[in-house]
């Protein structure tokens, strides 16, 4: 069965880190939990990252589940929502889109050019890869990644 939501997959954190980092920002509409954000410039308000458009400032994390609605939902713009700084070694449930049939687990993955807040397989494994495929096939949306390794 194909990893479809947030929820098919336990959440954005998967253990039981005590040491995990969290920021509180301000959601818009395009953001769901899963998804890669970055605070726009002069706003504050979390959007889901491009790299290749200038509104946003740098990668900050991945957005969280909101407080007051389930797992899926989106929050909404203008409602805090709760940010996780990703740390190496950690693994996260994250937005993807479709991997490759070929995708194994422990590939690199990097930032999506074409899609905003999701990854792509990819990166130079040395320099541009953020994070390692954990759990996930070419059926899922949701994946779960070893950050930074």
């Amino acid at each position: 069965m194909a990893n479809t939501s947030l929820s098919s997959i336990g959440g954005v954190i998967q253990g039981n880190w005590t040491d995990e980092e969290i920021v509180v920002c301000l959601g818009d509409n395009a953001v769901t939990p899963g998804m890669l954000v970055g605070v726009v410039v002069g706003s504050g308000v979390v959007q889901p990252v491009h790299p290749d458009t200038n509104n946003e400032d740098e990668f900050l994390g991945i957005a969280l589940p909101a407080l007051n609605t389930d797992m899926d939902t989106a929050p909404g713009t203008g409602v805090p929502m709760n940010i996780v700084i990703p740390q190496s070694g950690h693994l996260y449930g994250i937005l993807t889109k479709a991997l490759p049939a070929s995708t194994l687990v422990g590939e690199p993955l990097q930032i999506d050019e074409d899609v905003d807040g999701q990854m792509e397989v990819g990166g130079n494994i040395e320099e541009e890869h953020i994070a390692r495929l954990f759990k996930g096939d070419e059926s899922d949306t949701y994946i779960i990644v070893n950050w930074g390794s």
